[in-house]
């Protein structure tokens, strides 16, 4: 699996744009929350 990222290795402006193309995309739900805990962890979601 070398081409997977860790989201933890991503820049706060990448991970969201992952986030936002995620739910534009209609992406699996359990991808999206993953990324919205990980933005909440760094305090970039503003709910």
């Amino acid at each position: 699996m070398s081409g997977v990222v860790s989201l933890y290795e991503l820049t706060d402006e990448q991970i969201v744009e992952v986030y936002q193309r995620s739910v534009e995309e209609d992406v699996v739900i359990e991808f999206i929350e993953m990324v919205e805990q990980e933005l909440n962890r760094r305090g970039l979601l503003s709910a």
